[in-house]
């Protein structure tokens, strides 16, 4: 995205989403400034040159899948730069050759964590051209499969819900849902319009119902007996199959309306 965020003064309720200075120690040279990604020369084999610190032996790529790590086995308040860095083995400024800012980080994760859930739903592969072939599967159960993939994804991992429903606040990623139900729906009769409301409609549904879930679960593992169960309708997930089929039935409504 080509919007630039500003860093909120005080972040997120969880200590782990507050943004913290991307500044390196005051008198170094080669400090990188914020928000500016900075490219110097590798230094070859006589010493002569500069090299980012230690660019060479760790990528973004090892930067999120230590991140991740950590975030499944701390949760979210462990997520600070200074604790991903020690995992590294780097100083806390080293994390900034490859992103900007705390939140650039935790969006290139919550990208991650949502990425199961673009690759398993139907049409993840992008919206159909208008002269395409028709989907090849109820618009019914590509909701329901589209929320459950997405649910699947976020309880995946510690603090998923929360964590994407941050960055999702900021701007910084989209969830898979439009792409997902563009063919099916359109398939239907359903306008652009009511494809955009069941996509959003859906997703603050599923990233709300999954981090009250995992809430309640570290509620009770921290020794909070008062935190209710999370299988409250009996089995697990018959509160958010309800849910789904609600929507579903709004959506119906929503296309009898177009099709009308």
């Amino acid at each position: 995205m080509n919007a630039v965020h500003p860093r909120p003064e005080h972040g997120h309720t969880t200590d782990g989403l507050r943004a913290e200075a991307a500044t390196a120690p005051a008198g170094d040279r080669n400090a990188p400034v914020a928000g500016v990604r900075q490219v110097l020369p590798a230094q070859d084999e006589g010493g002569r040159g500069q090299v980012a610190p230690s660019r060479g032996r760790r990528s973004a790529s090892d930067v999120v899948d230590t991140a991740l790590d950590l975030l499944d086995r701390a949760g979210l308040p462990s997520l600070s730069m200074r604790r991903i860095a020690q995992e590294l083995g780097l100083q806390p400024s080293a994390l900034y050759w490859h992103f900007a800012d705390k939140q650039s980080l935790l969006a290139a994760l919550s990208r991650r964590i949502l990425l199961p859930a673009a690759e398993a739903s139907p049409g993840h592969d992008g919206p159909r051209d208008e002269a395409g072939p028709p989907s090849s599967i109820r618009w019914e159960d590509a909701v329901r499969t589209a929320a459950t993939h997405l649910r699947d994804a976020l309880v995946a991992h510690r603090d998923g819900a929360e964590l994407v429903s941050s960055s999702l606040a900021l701007g910084l990623v989209e969830l898979p849902l439009a792409d997902s139900l563009h063919a099916p729906l359109g398939d239907a009769g359903a306008s652009a319009r009511t494809v955009a409301v069941v996509a959003q409609t859906l997703g603050h549904f599923v990233i709300g119902h999954t981090f009250h879930e995992q809430q309640r679960v570290t509620a009770r593992e921290v020794g909070i007996e008062s935190a209710p169960a999370v299988d409250d309708e009996g089995a697990p997930g018959d509160s958010f199959a309800a849910g789904v089929d609600l929507l579903v039935a709004g959506t119906a409504v929503l296309i009898g309306m177009d099709r009308g």
